[in-house]
């Protein structure tokens, strides 16, 4: 199911983020833009390295939007190679959550949204996430599916923005598994239903 959390500039706990990393406990990756450059950082493993690398940048680029994805494998091998975001192209990354409805070999080593990001996006001319046309054909081709683009400057799109949620401190969440189950009963929130 994954989740993507788009983070504008509070500082996230680490409780929250352990959350994340337990649910979906195969990998998870950042991307960031400073300098004008996009910046990616993933972890595998461990979690507390994951988060010491966030914390960090938190503190010292108050400002700076993060994005964070954290994988569950629905198809592809579980390694550092799927694990989100992706380079569309050296100014424009991306984050996935959902399942894409792409052809793939039997057994396939890489993900959906690697191939998605090989045989669509990549084909796509470099301005593509600025004409409305081409947006609305994505969001058609990946029906549920929200994607989180950002590029090196650090602004954003969000395809499907309104199937996830944000929260009152400006943070957008792809959706609900980041909460706790007892907080999510209580809600009535079924976030398993909402990929």
């Amino acid at each position: 199911m994954c989740i993507i959390i788009l983070n504008t500039k509070e500082h996230l706990t680490k409780e929250l983020l352990n959350e994340c990393w337990q649910t979906n406990s195969d990998g998870a990756g950042i991307m960031y833009a400073i300098d004008g450059k996009i910046n990616i950082f993933k972890e595998l493993k461990n979690f507390n390295t994951f988060y010491e690398y966030y914390s960090t940048l938190r503190k010292e680029f108050k400002k700076t939007k993060i994005a964070l994805h954290f994988r569950i494998a629905t198809s592809g091998n579980i390694d550092i190679y799927n694990i989100h975001p992706f380079n569309v192209n050296e100014n424009l990354a991306f984050m996935h959550n959902g399942i894409i409805n792409i052809l793939l070999q039997k057994k396939s080593k890489i993900s959906d949204t690697i191939a998605f990001n090989q045989k669509i996006l990549k084909q796509l001319p470099q301005n593509f996430l600025n004409n409305h046309a081409l947006v609305e054909l994505i969001s058609r081709y990946v029906e549920r599916s929200k994607l989180l683009f950002m590029n090196n400057h650090g602004k954003y799109w969000i395809i499907n923005e309104h199937l996830g949620h944000w929260d009152k401190k400006g943070n957008w969440y792809s959706n609900y598994s980041y909460c706790e189950m007892p907080f999510l009963k209580q809600q009535n929130i079924n976030w398993t239903h909402d990929i």
